[in-house]
């Protein structure tokens, strides 16, 4: 690629040059609080951070519109193959973060950047992607992670290990730069081509659904699942998300401080519902750990309770279910959904009550 300044009377042609460290392009890309990179778009959380898991130190950590955290990994030369599984590593470390963890990552990084963080993360992603008529609920937060590698080049074995994780529907964005500048008038461009795609962009091409596909087939099966709720409840039950994806956030009975979400993972080939714990959880955890074998008895169902999580839905009930793949049993499927969502408001309601 070449680059030229258009003037009156001449056309100058800018020098490219090599990037010296990864912090100047990280600093470049750095200078507004988000950017599209690789057509993603994405408000910027965190900078050279590590994860909750040992072992995980990430270049910038971005979320985007549908509240899906982006990890972008920076390269200034020729990626080797380690790159990705690094950044695999760093992505496992972060979905397990909850709302509230990312929201202190997003305050602390405004304060480093000399700005007073009066906005939690919610309403300022609500701003940024201009939502502020239908922001996202804090349980919608962080229900997929995203990877982008941003190199001067790409080794094949690389890409061929990017394309790997693409087929079994992780997000894998790669994208070439190039930097060019003129000393003269202390110009500097920074250009970039995307080399693999968001796959919400990428046309299917074996006839399985595509990533804008599975969110239509999403949509669809809660639509109907909602259908159902307001049909079977009376207004004290009722969902948070108007445009629900991987999980549908739901409140029933509980107090506020807690809430429900129904859950999907056609990944795993799974359904699930989760109990979501939101302030002084730890406390409120312990005391229904104390209580684990009547509550497990009283909901019919063996619970997997997870103390160790640093997501705030620590207490889920799952069984095998694909709804990409097994559409003629949504209807059992969202029945199950309902039933142990209505035995679940029901049990832990009264739990949380007596605590109180």
């Amino acid at each position: 690629m070449e680059v030229y300044r258009v003037q009156e009377d001449d056309l100058d042609r800018i020098s490219e040059r090599s990037v010296e460290y990864e912090q100047d392009l990280q600093s470049y890309l750095l200078k507004a609080s988000g950017a599209k990179i690789g057509e993603l778009s994405m408000m910027y959380l965190s900078q050279e951070g590590t994860t909750d898991e040992e072992g995980g130190f990430f270049d910038i950590l971005g979320v985007d519109e549908n509240g899906d955290t982006v990890v972008v990994e920076l390269k200034r030369d020729k990626t080797p193959r380690l790159v990705v599984s690094q950044a695999l590593e760093y992505a496992s470390g972060i979905r397990r973060e909850d709302y509230d963890r990312l929201d202190d990552r997003f305050r602390a990084f405004r304060r480093s950047r000399g700005e007073e963080p009066d906005e939690s993360l919610r309403e300022a992603h609500a701003e940024f992607f201009e939502l502020e008529d239908e922001p996202l609920a804090e349980s919608e937060f962080n229900s997929d992670v995203h990877l982008v590698v941003v190199a001067a080049e790409f080794a094949d074995v690389t890409l061929n290990m990017a394309d790997l994780l693409r087929d079994h529907e992780l997000n894998v964005v790669c994208v070439r730069y190039r930097t060019f500048t003129d000393s003269e008038d202390d110009l500097t461009l920074l250009t970039t081509e995307t080399v693999r795609r968001p796959l919400a962009l990428e046309p299917g091409s074996d006839g399985s659904p595509t990533s804008t596909e599975t969110e239509e087939i999403q949509r669809e099966f809660w639509e109907q699942l909602i259908e159902k709720i307001d049909q079977q409840t009376g207004s004290d039950l009722y969902t948070e998300s108007t445009n629900p994806r991987s999980y549908l956030p739901v409140r029933g009975t509980l107090p506020a401080d807690a809430d429900i979400a129904l859950g999907t993972d056609s990944l795993r080939g799974q359904i699930q519902v989760k109990l979501h714990l939101r302030d002084d959880r730890t406390e409120m955890y312990d005391y229904l750990v104390e209580h684990k074998s009547d509550i497990e008895s009283e909901i019919g169902e063996e619970l997997m309770w997870d103390p160790d999580s640093a997501r705030y839905e620590q207490i889920r009930l799952v069984r095998d279910g694909n709804i990409k793949t097994d559409r003629e049993k949504w209807d059992e499927f969202q029945t199950w959904l309902i039933d142990h969502w209505k035995a679940f408001d029901e049990v832990f309601a009264d739990y949380l009550r007596r605590r109180r």
